[in-house]
C-alpha cells in the first residue's frame, strides 16, 4: 500500500477479525464505539474530513441519501461505501 493510508470510518462493529484484517492490510480505521447509530452530523463530518471509505449498516442507510446531496467537492474523497447487515 502507498505511504498514504486509505482512511475508513465504520459506523458499526463488524467484528474483530474483519477490523484486524483491514488493519493488517494497512487501512487507517476509525470505528464508532456505540451500539446505536452514530449521529448524522458525525457521519457527515467524517465524509467531509476526506475519508476514503465508509462501512455502515442498513439502519444508517439514510446517511447515503445525504451523501448524494453533498456538493461534489465535499464527498470527492469517499471512494467506496459498504453497507453491512447488522
Amino acid at each position: 500500500m502507498p505511504d498514504q493510508k486509505f482512511r475508513v470510518f465504520a459506523t458499526c462493529d463488524i467484528g474483530d477479525a474483519a477490523f484486524q484484517r483491514l488493519r493488517e492490510l494497512g487501512y487507517e480505521l476509525e470505528v464508532y464505539p456505540g451500539p446505536e447509530a452514530p449521529p448524522k452530523s458525525l457521519v457527515l463530518d467524517q465524509v467531509r474530513s476526506g475519508i476514503d471509505g465508509l462501512i455502515t449498516t442498513f439502519r444508517s442507510l439514510l446517511f447515503l441519501v445525504d451523501l448524494k446531496s453533498l456538493r461534489r467537492d465535499d464527498r470527492a474523497g469517499v471512494r467506496i461505501v459498504i453497507v453491512v447487515d447488522s
